[in-house]
């Protein structure tokens, strides 16, 4: 069942590489933002960028980005994650 979630990497279309300490740091200068309830983080890809926003009504809005290598990326991408 995972797999219909999870595809095998080796089959991707697209591929994004990126440092996994610099994800971890991206997100604890967001998370204080996130609604603590959810937890969401917004997930923005575009052009070699994420773009990592929270927001909660009650604090406000944080945004922070790296930058990643793409194989195959010509189209933006935006998702959210539960950062827990």
């Amino acid at each position: 069942l995972y797999n219909q979630l999870i595809p095998n990497p080796l089959n991707a279309i697209h591929r994004l590489t990126f440092e996994k300490k610099d994800l971890e740091k991206a997100i604890n200068q967001i998370k204080p933002f996130a609604n603590p309830r959810t937890n969401i983080v917004r997930f923005a890809f575009e052009q070699g960028t994420l773009t990592l926003t929270a927001s909660t009504p009650d604090i406000g809005e944080s945004e922070t980005a790296l930058t990643y290598k793409a194989i195959c990326q010509k189209e933006s991408l935006s998702t959210t994650f539960n950062y827990a």
